[in-house]
Parts: structure tokens; sequence; C-alpha cells
């Protein structure tokens, strides 16, 4: 083989290869239909991902708990669970990581309990025996709803949990599929706007500000071998906080069009309170609340889970 024809080799197997690094940088990321993932939305749509050079894909994920399989399958590179979704993954032996945070829990983002406009339920002791639905069993407003109804004197186990998807929260009260449903905004505020339910509770009260409700996630390898991706995911997820707190309009059109919402809705949407970073306090915290309901079967140290 000739020179040239060498070259003209070499010069092809180059551009393989570097058609191949640049394709590592392609990420799908993944979390279930609700505004709090607004800092990987709003990075997506307003091209903040881009500019990090990322090339991402934002997936609508039925129920939190298809996440951590979908990571370790290899059809998401970056989730967005829950706490109580990611610790009982891990718990089972799944080597998950936290990247960066999501948002916190706080007052001015309600967990409503919603039940059926027509519903004898009046007050929490009413929801023993009544079908009840989450988005997600385990996930972490199951946990959230259990600990409240402890909280209020409700044996958890005297309630019948159902999983319920979001975006069909209304359908089923209205439909009479579930007696009643925790869900929070968009959903919370269509549902009751057009009166398929009717306010029982915000359970918000009953729990402390600051400790995360989602959380960005991969797995351990992952991370490990993608430093520059997960180095670059955060700094645009640190511009995407910045964006939301300068626009929250242009927040709520960019999570509406992810979520595919009217535009009543989106008018009305509540922000998270968006936070990137996540503490061992805070992973504890979490960890604290599943042991006292039996959902942990191994120790978890929370300094090894943040990378």
């Amino acid at each position: 083989m000739g020179f040239v024809s060498k070259f003209v080799a070499l010069v092809f197997l180059w551009g393989l290869t570097a058609g191949t690094a640049l394709a590592q940088q392609k990420i799908a990321i993944g979390g279930t239909p609700n505004s709090g993932p607004a800092t990987a939305m709003v990075a997506e749509t307003e091209g903040i991902f881009q500019k990090h050079g990322l090339e991402t894909t934002y997936t609508l994920i039925t129920i939190n708990p298809s996440i951590p399989p979908a990571l370790l399958a290899g059809s998401l590179q970056i989730g967005i669970p829950t706490p109580t979704t990611f610790l009982q993954a891990v718990d089972g032996g799944l080597d998950l990581v936290v990247i960066a945070g999501v948002a916190d829990n706080s007052k001015d983002n309600p967990l409503q309990i919603v039940v059926r406009k027509d519903s004898p339920i009046k007050q929490p002791k009413d929801l023993a025996g009544k079908k009840f639905g989450v988005p997600g069993l385990n996930a972490v407003l199951h946990v959230m709803t259990r600990h409240w109804l402890a909280q209020q004197g409700v044996d958890p186990k005297s309630v019948n949990f159902v999983e319920a998807v979001f975006p069909v929260h209304g359908d089923m009260l209205r439909s009479g599929q579930i007696d009643a449903v925790i869900t929070v905004d968009p959903f919370a505020t269509t549902i009751l706007s057009r009166g398929d339910g009717v306010l029982l509770a915000d359970i918000m009260s009953s729990f402390p500000s600051g400790n995360p409700n989602q959380m960005y996630v991969t797995t351990r390898d992952y991370a490990t071998k993608n430093t520059a991706v997960v180095t670059a995911f955060r700094a645009a997820i640190e511009d995407a906080a910045a964006f939301i707190a300068a626009n929250p309009d242009k927040t709520r059109q960019d999570v509406g069009k992810i979520l595919k919402l009217p535009p009543p809705a989106i008018a009305n949407l509540i922000l998270p309170t968006v936070d990137t970073k996540v503490t061992k306090e805070q992973l504890t915290f979490w960890i604290d609340v599943m042991q006292k309901q039996n959902m942990l079967s191994h120790p978890i140290d929370p300094a090894k889970l943040l990378f």
C-alpha cells in the first residue's frame, strides 16, 4: 500500500473513531412526567446541553421504579428517580450514584391528596380500606403518604395502594378506579380546576423542607468512564438553574413543551424548588424514613453514593 493510500486509510479509520467518540456524548435522560426536573427540560429546550457539548434526548418514563432498570440496560444514561426508588435499587445491588440534584421538598411545592368530588372521605381515617393511587409503588410519594398516614393515626397497611401514573390521575378519580390520589403540579391544579376531585390534604407541611424529591443518577460504571460527560452535565444543570431563576415564565413554557401541557396548565404551573446539589445528610434523611418503614435490607453508606 502506498503512502497516499495508507494516509487515506488512516484518515478513514480516524473518522470512524472520532465519530464513535462524538456518539458517546449522546445521552438519554429519563424521568417521570412532572415539573420537578425543570433544569434538564430547560437545558434541552434552550440549547444549554448543546452549548456544553452534549446531545440529549429527554424521555418521559411512565413510573419511577422503571428508571433503575433502564439505567442498567443502557437505554438511559442519566435517570431521574426519587430518593426512595434510588435507595431501594442500591439496596437491591445496583451500583448507582448521584451526580447532581434536581429539586427539594418545599412548602412552596404542595403534595396534594385529592379525592373524588362526591367522596365520603373527609378526613385521614376515612382512607382506611380505600383504593389510593400513587405514581410508583415505594417511590417517594408513596413513602411520604405512608409516613403522613402514620402521623395521622392511620395504619398505612389499611390503605389499598395502587400504581397510577401522573397524567391519568384525574381520569382515574372521575371514573371511580381510585378513591384518592397523591399528586403534584401540574396535575393537581388541572384536577381541581376541572372538578375531577377535591383537596383532602397537603401533606408537605408534615415534612421538613430541604430534602431532595428527585435526583440525577447514573451507574457508577458510566460515571467513571465518562467523567467529562458528567462534568459537562453538571455545568449545564447549573446554567439551567440560573436561567430558571431569571426566566420563570419561559421556564413554564419549556416544561410545558416537554410535558405536552395545555396553555392553562402552563400558565398556572408551580415551578420546583431547584437544588443542584445532594448531600450525605439529605440521603441520610431518606434512609432513616425508609428504615422505619422496613424498606431496606442492608446498611447503606450515603457518602459512597455521591459521585
